[in-house]
């Protein structure tokens, strides 16, 4: 997806933002918080804040967030009006080096061009010492396509979803030490939310459970994946790669 229309998506979206899967879930946004870890003394940064709806749950008073959406950083200074917020891209951040104790981020990784870039500069932005942690739904790597199918039934460009592999090799790359990576299975129903906040067509929906009941029974069984043939409901686990480590 270009910049230009991430920019266009978000900006639809910003109104509705609360009622979006990652921003309802308590529970998701509380074992963000707990693997975090901060202690709220930190210079932190959170790359694509969005709404801030995670800061809400988060251990943390100087906060810079930076989005490419206006819009939702409206939002987010209606929430925290004491946060230093600014427009500007996760690949060319307007900071200099080393001036933040604490960076993080939480799902973009489908939205950078080049995730090598993106990430390199918030290892930039970083104090030495800081701490750099990044939360992304994610799977292994040979399941990627498998999930990536269902997704493009509703978002045709969306791209190969991440893998928990490629995100440790983001952090290798750009030598972050101290890597700690933990799969967090979450979001038992993540499927069948996700259809109904993108208000998928009955076409859509079909096309969706013809794919589900024709995945291996191994990733069937492993992410939970039920069809109500009456509802047509889809329920299915997605797992999440809490990834964190030392500059």
């Amino acid at each position: 997806m270009s910049k230009d229309a991430i920019k266009l998506h978000y900006a639809c979206i910003a109104d509705s933002w609360s009622s979006k899967l990652w921003a309802k879930s308590r529970s998701f946004n509380a074992a963000i918080a707990a693997f975090v870890d901060t202690t709220g003394h930190e210079r932190s940064l959170d790359v694509g804040i969005g709404a801030g709806d995670l800061e809400d749950f988060m251990n943390m008073a100087d906060v810079t967030g930076v989005d490419l959406s206006a819009n939702m950083l409206r939002r987010c200074l209606k929430r925290h009006p004491a946060y230093k917020l600014c427009i500007g891209d996760a690949e060319n951040l307007p900071f200099n080096d080393e001036s933040f104790d604490f960076v993080f981020c939480r799902n973009l990784l489908q939205n950078f061009d080049y995730p090598q870039k993106a990430f390199g500069e918030m290892y930039r932005v970083l104090m030495v010492g800081g701490k750099l942690a990044v939360i992304e739904s994610a799977v292994c790597e040979h399941e990627r396509q498998y999930v990536t199918d269902i997704v493009r039934v509703i978002e045709p460009d969306h791209p190969l979803f991440p893998s928990h592999e490629q995100l440790r090799g983001l952090f290798e790359d750009i030598g972050v030490h101290r890597v700690e990576q933990s799969i967090e299975s979450l979001h038992g129903s993540w499927l069948s939310d996700f259809c109904e906040s993108k208000k998928v067509s009955q076409e859509q929906r079909g096309e969706i459970i013809s794919i589900c009941r024709n995945l291996p029974e191994w990733y069937s069984t492993k992410y939970e994946m039920s069809v109500d043939s009456a509802s047509d409901r889809i329920d299915s686990t997605l797992t999440f790669s809490f990834i964190r480590g030392i500059k």
